[in-house]
């Protein structure tokens, strides 16, 4: 993206983002210009397993056998020593039962 003045035809703001693909087509990295990438950590057909800023952890989802989220470590350490944790919990029918 590139803006100029409309007047003068001087360069203003220039802005470029790349982005990565996976073998399935999805978008798995974005790189803003002069910043780290955004990674996002897929398994299977796509589900999320994580996000990565560079090469820290930014969120990380531990699912079940049904691919239902049941715990979310956020923060710079996410997973083993994470700097918030969400867990979550289902009922034999399938419904959340706690947050």
């Amino acid at each position: 993206q590139t803006v100029k003045n409309p007047e003068t035809g001087e360069l203003l703001w220039q802005h470029e983002t790349k982005q990565a693909y996976n073998e399935q087509g999805l978008a798995n990295r974005v790189t803003p210009d002069s910043l780290p990438p955004v990674e996002w950590l897929t398994y299977g057909s796509g589900y999320l397993a994580g996000m990565k800023l560079g090469g820290t952890p930014l969120v990380e989802y531990t699912r079940d056998r049904l691919h239902r989220e049941t715990v979310r470590s956020f923060g710079s350490m996410a997973g083993s020593n994470s700097a918030y944790e969400l867990t979550s919990t289902y009922t034999p029918a399938g419904q959340l039962q706690s947050q």
